[in-house]
């Protein structure tokens, strides 16, 4: 189930249709952090969302930012005696927010400007959420009023002889605090800093706590206690542990304790250890006790279950992205998502996603993968720091740009990465130490581009040996390198954009450094002209713009109309290209856009099928620039924002990374550190006919929220919804592309405003070239 709200833009989807405006979210679930049994199902905390686990259906399902959540990356989570979730935000965002997990949707929300709610804790009078603001701890209180949980107070820096809390909980109004400096014990009704360390025996570094009915459980020094907190008996449970436990739980029978550490997982039955399940590399964050007798543990990598009874150990991981931290993104010709990350890619097949991993020296191919669970393939390759930029070529292949491989382990690292993704057995590997003979093999690739002739062009700064930043692999598998030192013009050593215009030039942008452009230009844009074959081309002319001397180009590229965006840490230009050796540039934007948002090396201008420009900051997410060089989406209609960020829109982060779009579809899709977004816009391909029309929903009801929808609309078409006699009801226009593009809604409602009644009506759809169709569309009045 999803809910969609409005922030924005208007959110919906209708028999699997989508508006102009309407989002979907990809994230990660792996990442386990904290968990609780909400009515026998397992609900998680990731950095994706909610991660909802059936543990008797071996289900999973997920909940992201567009089904209300705040946002995507979550700490902690609590229940409340109302059955609603106490949501904690992760780092940057620390949030609270009140959930209803049954109809998923929120309840309360407040915005914190803080780093990260680390614990909760909550009955039905009042909660607290334990939170961190940079390194400093603080607490807030909430208090129930008139049924509701209300903000009361917030106490910063507290407790402020502690630097890490591994637990908060409230029993017989009193409230029980475990710090790496001792148990703190006060009065709920009471000021914080009133609260004490009255035990002893608990005045240490507590690495774990757990409540279980009157017995609050804590790992102090390595050494497990007991605290009765009726008559506050303390009982020594097991000690002697090699390293401190991180976490406890109690067996819904009461009957046994598990705990873990970074190295074993521990039961302990009558003050022994009954047995111990080594689990190094599993990373461990959390556990959970639930009532069939199995312990459930959080891990790094999805969800491992114990029997309690036997101690067998079943690993099972949602159907996910390998990694929600996206460097790169493209959309294939079939219309999949591939992401690219430090670790590896993944493609968005109809059942779910598929990973390739570069993990190990062996291959594994999965023939025939289960959706329901993570897909992972595995290649001995090493993708680096990073893949920073990812192309499909003409052969079909994935080419992905690696960005900066250390051996060893010698595996197969590389500049670039050669990868059928359906069968990924069949990969090749280009060392970029062949192009340049580095002597240290430190491998970088920034950006790969395809030119009209079927050459691939890339950008291999740092090229310090043989001073040959540009090197291309012609459409007969031949390489050929271009020399920094061509006379009378030389190119800077760092270039990390590159884009190939009409004519075959190449126009290459560089990055400031000083200590390798040493006697070259220091950043800058350039373009290459050369004739012949690029490997072995017979003339070479270097042509760079004084406008950029001495400054860093982040970005560049081109449209199909050869328009040249250019972006640089003053802002947004553009150029309109012309055929001309001498002069390249026929005309230049009047003003640069954008000089008051931060750009820098993560920054990337991308343009679209429509030759609008779309600009990523490394803070402020995207802003969009259209080819007649106004802004959108601002003010049109349903999207009411000025830019694509994480405060106005669904984007999971304003961190963004890469943009791709399906120009069939109409979809932009928007990576960052958190996962994908993918939203409509209004500028797909052109539409040459009607073949394509949808007309949606059907039957329409009114009053109705959102308007019927038809899609798949040629460029300036009118609409007529007429009367089975012929009277026109209503007459509708698409020419403004920036807010219907190959869409147009009807409201229900006749050109007087008011709703037509229930019935059946025509729609006449033309363009001025006299293409045209009709529809047929029933509506039902309430």
């Amino acid at each position: 189930m999803k809910v969609y709200i409005t922030v924005g833009f208007f959110l919906a989807l209708v028999m699997g249709q989508s508006r102009i405006g309407d989002w979907d979210s990809f994230t990660s679930t792996l990442e386990i952090k904290s968990m609780i049994n909400v009515n026998g199902k397992v609900f998680c905390s990731t950095r994706g969302g909610l991660l909802i686990f059936d543990p008797v259906e071996k289900k999973f399902t997920s909940v992201t930012n567009i089904d209300g959540l705040m946002g995507s990356n979550l700490a902690a989570l609590a229940l409340d005696p109302q059955g609603n979730l106490w949501i904690g935000g992760g780092e940057p965002h620390g949030f609270v927010q009140f959930y209803d997990p049954l109809r998923l949707e929120s309840i309360a929300e407040f915005k914190y400007d803080l780093t990260e709610i680390q614990h909760f804790a909550v009955v039905d009078s009042q909660g607290y959420a334990l939170y961190k603001l940079n390194q400093d701890l603080g607490l807030i209180e909430f208090q129930k009023k008139a049924g509701r949980y209300i903000h009361k107070d917030l106490y910063p820096n507290w407790p402020g002889d502690a630097a890490n809390v591994s637990g908060i909980y409230l029993f017989d109004n009193k409230v029980y605090v475990a710090t790496d400096k001792g148990l703190i014990v006060g009065d709920s009704d009471s000021d914080p800093h009133t609260w004490t360390r009255p035990f002893e025996e608990l005045n240490g570094n507590i690495t774990s706590v757990y409540l279980s009915e009157n017995r609050l459980y804590s790992v102090v020094n390595k050494r497990v206690f007991s605290l009765d907190l009726i008559n506050s008996e303390i009982v020594l449970i097991a000690e002697s542990f090699s390293n401190p436990l991180l976490g406890l739980t109690i067996t819904a029978d009461g009957n046994s304790l598990w705990g873990y550490d970074s190295e074993n997982i521990y039961k302990f039955n009558d003050q022994e250890i009954e047995f111990r399940i080594p689990v190094t590399k599993n990373h461990i964050r959390s556990l959970i006790g639930m009532d069939k007798g199995d312990i459930i543990f959080g891990t790094e990598t999805g969800l491992m279950i114990v029997d309690d009874s036997s101690g067998k150990l079943e690993s099972i991981k949602p159907n996910t992205l390998h990694s929600g931290q996206i460097t790169a993104v493209t959309v294939l010709n079939d219309g999949r998502i591939v992401a690219g990350t430090k670790d590896g890619i993944a493609i968005k097949e109809t059942g779910g996603w598929r990973n390739i991993v570069a993990t190990g020296s062996e291959i594994i191919v999965h023939e025939d993968p289960d959706f329901n669970y993570f897909v992972a393939d595995t290649l001995p390759l090493d993708f680096g720091e990073s893949i920073s930029d990812l192309e499909q070529g003409p052969d079909g292949y994935l080419y992905c740009a690696v960005n900066g491989t250390y051996p060893p382990p010698r595996r197969n690292g590389g500049g670039i990465v050669i990868l059928d993704v359906d069968d990924p057995a069949n990969f090749t590997v280009i060392d970029t130490t062949y192009l340049d003979y580095f002597s240290n093999e430190f491998m970088i690739i920034y950006d790969l581009e395809w030119d009209r002739f079927q050459n691939l062009w890339v950008a291999n700064p740092f090229a310090t040996v043989r001073k040959e930043p540009i090197q291309v692999l012609t459409s007969q598998s031949d390489w050929g390198s271009f020399s920094a030192d061509v006379t009378p013009q030389k190119l800077s050593l760092t270039p990390n954009s590159l884009a190939v215009d009409a004519w075959g030039r190449v126009w290459v942008a560089s990055f400031v450094d000083n200590a390798i452009n040493i006697g070259y230009p220091n950043g800058g844009l350039a373009v290459l002209i050369y004739d012949g074959d690029p490997a072995s081309p017979s003339d070479i002319l270097w042509k760079e713009f004084p406008r950029y001397n001495a400054s860093s180009v982040w970005s560049v590229d081109i449209t199909d109309n050869n328009r040249l965006y250019v972006l640089s840490p003053s802002g947004l230009d553009y150029f309109d290209l012309q055929f001309s050796r001498d002069d390249p540039i026929a005309a230049s934007s009047p003003r640069t856009y954008f000089p008051n948002i931060p750009f820098d090396g993560s920054s990337k201008v991308v343009s679209d099928t429509r030759g609008n420009a779309w600009v990523i900051s490394p803070t402020e997410g995207v802003h969009v620039l259209l080819s007649n060089a106004t802004f959108w989406p601002n003010n049109n209609p349903g999207i009411d924002v000025e830019s694509f960020n994480s405060e106005t829109t669904p984007l999971l982060s304003n961190i963004v990374s890469d943009i791709a779009f399906d120009t069939n579809l109409g979809l932009a899709y928007i990576s960052s550190n958190l996962g994908i977004n993918s939203v409509r816009i209004p500028f797909a391909e052109k539409k040459t006919s009607y073949s394509q029309l949808k007309i949606y929903p059907s039957p329409y009801v009114i009053p109705n929220h959102y308007p019927l929808i038809m899609e798949g609309l040629r460029d300036n078409s009118s609409v007529q919804i007429l009367t089975l006699t012929g009277e026109v009801v209503r007459h509708l226009k698409t020419s403004d592309m920036g807010i219907h593009g190959d869409q147009v809604g009807w409201d229900g409602k006749n050109k007087s405003g008011d709703w037509v009644p229930s019935g059946v009506y025509l729609i006449s759809i033309y363009d001025p070239d006299g293409s045209s169709t009709f529809g047929k569309i029933t509506v039902i009045r309430q």
